[in-house]
């Protein structure tokens, strides 16, 4: 069949209208329904800060990203200030670029036929497509957009075209996506790959060196602040083992990469709150995308269009591999594996146009079936939005202005709120209530921007959620341990602690500052491997002392100090063996190494402890990769710390241990 240029042009007008428009819809509801995410939050609290002169490298709380849509997402803040608006629009806006360029990129591998019948797919895609162009879930948008831009000015350069403009785009393009998300790699390696390819005197073109330039350009703040920080940002790539990616492959093939497709119901993103789609339609819309890309896959093609394919397939593999590799996947980390859809689009679109050829009829069915089978998962994940019930306890959405409410009436403007909610909580408030979380969950020794801020105040609270993160039972036993006084609140979905008590005990404990006892002539021992005992005081993070065997209650660490001193604080780092903490633990004191006095003891962790300064309880949390303990002073020569829990995995490491004096010593 034969389209003319004029009906070609209508019917790209007519389905770039349709795909704006179903995504405009479901922006609406979004906004109408749900509040915000931590992502969104920090993205349009990042926005609004730029305003007041600060200009961040990396994103808040999530050091693997960069901040280039902080700065694109400022002038938003300005129109529409603290409104859901401000992140989601730039979220449509990045999902309405992404379906327009793969239509491009499909048509420069396969022609402009194939490409409109991509973009018919793409208007109406799967559930999680649509999630994406309307919840700000930052980096991964960009990084989305940023591999199909990637992979259209690739394929334009190896066509022949300007050369030098479209290097220059490209290198710009990878650079600046590269420095958002360090996932655009997979667009980078296929494009640097065929690249040299096609051209392997490629080092010596002028084009070649251009796309580097700006490449560098492009992606300067990433390079800039790892240069600054260690390479702190590639240290958090992890990867798994080979019995774990094989399982992680599997799962992906069997339930994550179908859920791309829409054949399970993400009902948000990254969430494991997932609806099951009845066989009878999952079944029949699997085997049509499965036929339909086998049929692309064997359409006899040569040369560029061969090599299309073999670019989608490798994208495909790469994707595949790298989520089954990376620490940080699991089930429902759809985000994860959304290239795939990227890879496989266009070989679908290609199985349909084959289909075109023989049946105009058969064409019109399978596309319909296609998108109304899209069309229905959409109703179903908006009925779930439209429950505040289940967006509260499923998507973790709760109503967040009850407890606004609560903390204003008590005159609270500070605390402690898991991430999930502290960050909407402030952006919602304009910063009028300041919540931070107590630690970074995720990410271990990086600091939340407001921490600081909540600690120099002394009328604080901690908040916790019914659900997610430590409980509120767990924390009321450590104040409980700690002899500290508190008034608790119910707020659904939350539990507030509040109008904290000092712990009644001699000395002015809350006001201890101390100084570093040097250790050089320190003399430590260690009940459990003890040839690596000094380890743990050679000032080196990365080094450690460890027990070489799970830990069991009795493992022993003592410190002999030459001589006494007023002891008020001792320090434990992990670093990033934080697995480690100990899962139990007591502290005793000796002057004479025969009588001793315990100073501490919890012999149920919980991967947290509790202690109190400047007015306020504190957390030392397990994934800080530290514990800190502080107390009156008292005079010791010898001290003793003692692993009194048991955990059937993990050693007990110290990878540096710090023991302060008061002050006037």
């Amino acid at each position: 069949m034969k389209i003319t240029n004029d009906k070609r042009l209508l019917i790209l007008g007519a389905l770039i209208f349709i795909g704006i428009l179903v995504r405009s819809l479901f922006l609406t509801a979004a906004v109408m329904n749900l509040g915000l995410c931590s992502d969104e939050a920090i993205l349009g609290l990042m926005a609004k800060h730029v305003w007041s002169g600060e200009l961040p490298l990396i994103t808040w709380a999530q050091p693997h990203g960069g901040t280039l849509e902080t700065y694109l997402v400022a002038p938003l803040y300005l129109l529409f200030g603290t409104h859901p608006l401000v992140v989601k629009i730039w979220m449509l806006l990045m999902g309405i670029g992404y379906f327009v360029f793969i239509y491009l990129l499909t048509k420069q591998l396969f022609g402009g036929k194939v490409g409109l019948i991509a973009l018919a797919l793409a208007t109406a895609p799967p559930v999680y497509l649509m999630l994406m162009s309307s919840l700000g879930v930052s980096m991964n948008n960009p990084a989305l957009l940023g591999i199909v831009v990637i992979l259209y000015l690739t394929c334009r350069i190896i066509k022949g075209d300007n050369r030098v403009v479209l290097g220059a785009l490209l290198g710009l393009v990878a650079g600046l996506a590269f420095w958002v998300h360090q996932i655009v790699f997979y667009g980078i390696a296929i494009s640097g790959l065929f690249l040299l390819f096609y051209d392997w005197k490629l080092c010596t073109r002028k084009y070649f060196w251009v796309l580097a330039a700006c490449f560098a350009l492009g992606s300067l703040p990433l390079w800039v602040h790892n240069f600054s920080n260690n390479f702190e940002i590639f240290e958090l790539a992890k990867g798994e083992d080979l019995p774990t990616t094989l399982a992680k492959i599997k799962m992906a093939l069997a339930y994550t990469m179908p859920t791309v497709w829409g054949l399970y119901l993400p009902t948000y993103i990254d969430n494991p709150f997932i609806l099951s789609v009845p066989g009878k339609l999952m079944l029949p819309a699997g085997g049509i995308y499965l036929g339909l890309l086998i049929i692309g896959l064997r359409a006899r093609h040569a040369g560029p269009r061969f090599l299309g394919k073999v670019m989608l397939i490798l994208l495909f593999l790469i994707t595949l591999v790298m989520f089954a590799r990376t620490e940080r996947s699991n089930l429902w980390s759809t985000r994860y594996l959304i290239h795939t859809y990227t890879a496989l689009l266009p070989l679908v679109a290609l199985g349909l146009s084959a289909v075109l050829i023989r049946s105009r009829i058969a064409f019109a069915a399978v596309l319909a079936l296609l998108v109304g089978f899209n069309v229905y998962g959409w109703v179903r994940v908006l009925n779930v939005w439209q429950d505040p019930i289940l967006t509260a306890e499923k998507l973790d959405l709760p109503d967040l202005r009850p407890l606004t409410r609560f903390l204003r009436a008590q005159d609270i403007r500070h605390g402690y709120l898991h991430y999930c909610f502290s960050y909407p909580v402030v952006f919602a408030t304009d910063e009028e209530l300041v919540l931070s979380p107590s630690h970074d969950e995720r990410f271990g020794r990086f600091q939340q921007p407001y921490l600081s801020q909540v600690a120099a105040q002394t009328n604080v609270a901690y908040i916790f959620h019914k659900s997610i993160g430590f409980s509120a039972d767990q924390f009321q036993n450590w104040l409980k341990q700690a002899g500290i006084g508190f008034t608790q609140a119910d707020c659904y979905p939350f539990i507030v602690f509040y109008d904290f008590i000092s712990p009644s005990r001699p000395g002015p404990e809350d006001t201890i500052i101390g100084r570093p006892i040097p250790s050089d002539a320190w003399v430590i021992e260690a009940s459990y491997n003890a040839p690596d005992a000094p380890r743990a005081v050679d000032g080196d993070l990365k080094t450690r002392w460890g027990s070489a065997q799970p830990q069991q209650p009795g493992m022993a660490f003592m410190v002999d100090l030459k001589q006494p001193y007023e002891i008020c604080k001792i320090e434990m780092f992990c670093g990033r063996y934080w697995h480690d903490f100990p899962a139990g633990i007591e502290i005793r004191m000796s002057l004479d190494g025969t009588c001793w006095d315990q100073v501490y003891s919890n012999r149920d962790t919980a991967g947290g402890m509790l202690y109190w300064i400047d007015g306020q309880p504190r957390l030392s949390i397990a994934q800080e990769g530290a514990f800190r303990l502080l107390f009156s002073p008292r005079q010791a020569r010898y001290v003793k710390i003692t692993q009194i829990g048991t955990h059937v995995r993990f050693d007990w490491s110290i990878a540096e241990l710090n023991i302060y004096s008061a002050e006037n010593e």
